[in-house]
């Protein structure tokens, strides 16, 4: 199923042993000017903004530089002026906030992210990391302990909790479809949000992907302990948001995303749908009772 899936998004399969997928190799020493850190390799950019202390943006292209830097889903980015250290090694480079620790590895070139303390909360796998294809695809390998569950994702079919019966998961395509008499294992469905909540140990995260492209998300189903999320086109631009509680993490993720209107008094009330009713006798009860 996750092959099929792949396939019908521009992106043939995510296994590690597949050909035609590159890794943007070693990134140079970067360069932070009080809001970026900035790191050019020769496969690609990537830039690491922290918009507060708790949500941090990720964004790369393999474009030597960034095109105009648009989103048809985020709102607002002034969520709070972070309180920001960056310390650079030989081999990788910390960006820490008052609640966030963003380590950087730079070669081979991996991101996992940490609370104050130093406990990891979200670690790029060892081996697949962040990787591009030549027809513009892109894929980005988490690692999925046994513990951690993740919810989310918009309007999708299975369990609540994405990890899935015994751990085997589930993946999803994001392509919004009109999808007529759909049952269990149809996806994908009407709705696609990008964004999902991950669990463990007491403390929830999230993680929205911005990016309007065909995209899927493979909750260890291809390889249990990996989580995959990627896009058949467009660049890699992801924002971890920390809680600890999931209700935290909602919060930040709707400030970047904006709020539903409240609607008014007048406009609440009962609603019935009106799809599908047959025949006319049918929908006169309904309106009569």
């Amino acid at each position: 199923m996750a092959a099929g899936l792949l396939a019908m998004a521009g992106v043939t399969t995510f296994a590690a042993e597949t050909t035609g997928w590159q890794t943007p190799g070693a990134m140079g020493a970067p360069t932070w000017d009080g809001k970026t850190l900035l790191f050019h390799g020769a496969q690609g950019t990537l830039a690491i903004t922290p918009l507060s202390d708790e949500v941090v943006r990720v964004h790369f292209t393999t474009a030597k530089n960034f095109g105009r830097d648009h989103s048809y889903a985020v709102v607002n980015r002034d969520l709070g002026a972070p309180d920001v250290k960056v310390k650079t090694g030989a081999d990788s480079t910390t960006l820490q906030t008052a609640s966030l620790q963003v380590i950087v590895q730079q070669s081979p070139l991996r991101i996992s992210f940490a609370d104050a303390n130093g406990e990891i909360l979200d670690a790029a796998d060892s081996q697949l990391g962040i990787s591009s294809s030549s027809d513009g695809a892109f894929r980005v390998a988490r690692q999925l302990p046994d513990d951690e569950h993740i919810y989310g994702l918009g309007e999708k079919n299975g369990a609540l909790d994405k990890r899935g019966w015994k751990l085997g998961g589930y993946d999803y395509v994001m392509w919004n479809s009109d999808t007529y008499a759909y049952d269990g294992s149809t996806d994908p469905l009407y709705v696609s949000i990008p964004f999902y909540l991950a669990t463990r140990g007491g403390k929830t995260h999230g993680i929205f992907l911005d990016n309007t492209w065909r995209s899927f998300f493979d909750i260890g189903h291809e390889q249990q302990g990996v989580l995959t999320f990627g896009a058949a086109g467009g660049d890699l631009d992801y924002y971890f948001i920390a809680g600890p509680e999931p209700k935290q993490v909602i919060e930040r993720y709707t400030k970047l995303t904006g709020h539903m209107p409240l609607p008014p008094l007048w406009s609440l009330g009962y609603n019935q749908c009106r799809y599908s009713y047959y025949p006319e006798a049918r929908v006169r009860l309904l309106a009569d009772t």
